[in-house]
């Protein structure tokens, strides 16, 4: 038995198309101690793990594109026709079966700044974020090249299956505020992700959610313009609230997330209190999904989360 089958959470089903490079970068280990390995991942980047880490936070030490010829380089990895983009049981009996699903289907987009291809990964964020600066022209090249490979790759698919939602992440903000200015997003962003969700809107793909964790409110309004019309996590410890948002933009935003991770791990009341201040007004209103608002970390108990799910249960299931 899965989890989600295990806890009941209801079905849906992502359509895997591959935005990586292909060929993947070969694997290389460079360094190994007592505690970390270094190494050279699928994507180029010159990775530090530690060894006895519960999960794979890493050091990136090292990134594929430093500087124009680089770039130049990687597009050869990027052939939106390649038929490894697409899962190897792509047939018009696989279409029949996301078309006659009983579930949501939705499909995964990379967006502009932290993708493995093209942005922060690619470069490294210091680089990328000087790089606006130093070599404007760079970066309007690699983004204008990352939309249009993405709407090729992926036109296939929005022509053949009934797409539920997209999720596009675009991890750009932290805890204190957006690494980008509004001007910044304007100028470099705005252009080629609206290319991409008209693209999506005109294949009647109605839910685009972003996928940003970290303060974001000073950038909504840009968002919308963006084509978003959907927000994931809702960070509650990055100053995010679901509620407050609903006030502001009503029905213009809906929410998957917002539900506070530290009161998940603390229990108790404070649990008690994030979920029911926010759910049963949240869930009436719509456009809504209740989840934690980061990774389920290990230090969550068991009996905590347990508790998490019962208590959406009475909203939910009423």
């Amino acid at each position: 038995m899965s989890v989600s089958e295990y806890f009941g959470f209801d079905e849906f089903e992502r359509v895997p198309i591959d935005l990586g490079p292909i060929p993947r970068f070969v694997y290389r280990l460079l360094k190994e101690d007592d505690m970390y390995k270094v190494f050279i991942d699928p994507y180029g980047i010159t990775v530090r793990r530690r060894k006895s880490a519960s999960t794979n936070i890493s050091a990136y030490l090292d990134h594929p594109i430093k500087k124009r010829d680089d770039f130049e380089r990687m597009k050869r990895r990027f052939n939106p026709d390649d038929p490894r983009r697409y899962p190897l049981a792509w047939s018009d009996e696989l279409i029949d079966y996301y078309n006659s699903a009983d579930h949501p289907v939705w499909f995964h987009i990379l967006g502009l700044f932290r993708t493995f291809q093209m942005g922060a990964m690619s470069m490294g964020t210091h680089n990328l974020l000087t790089t606006f600066y130093k070599d404007p022209e760079l970066i309007h090249n690699m983004f204008s090249f990352w939309i249009d490979f993405v709407i090729a790759t992926v036109e296939n698919l929005v022509e053949n299956v009934k797409i539920d939602f997209c999720w596009w992440t675009e991890d750009l903000a932290g805890t204190d505020g957006p690494m980008v200015s509004p001007k910044i997003y304007r100028e470099f962003f705005l252009p080629y992700t609206r290319k991409a969700t008209d693209f999506l809107k005109r294949h009647e793909i109605d839910i685009i959610m972003l996928d940003c964790s970290g303060n974001i409110n000073s950038m909504i309004p840009l968002f919308l313009e963006a084509g978003f019309n959907s927000l994931n996590p809702v960070e509650v410890n990055a100053g995010m609230e679901a509620l407050e948002l609903r006030r502001k933009y009503g029905r213009q935003l809906t929410f998957m997330g917002n539900i506070s991770l530290q009161a998940l791990i603390e229990g108790g009341e404070r649990l008690e209190k994030e979920v029911r201040k926010k759910v049963p007004y949240l869930i009436k209103d719509g456009g809504f999904i209740p989840c934690i608002d980061d990774i389920v970390s290990p230090d969550v108990s068991f009996p905590n989360y347990i508790r998490y799910i019962n208590i959406l249960k009475e909203f939910t299931n009423s």
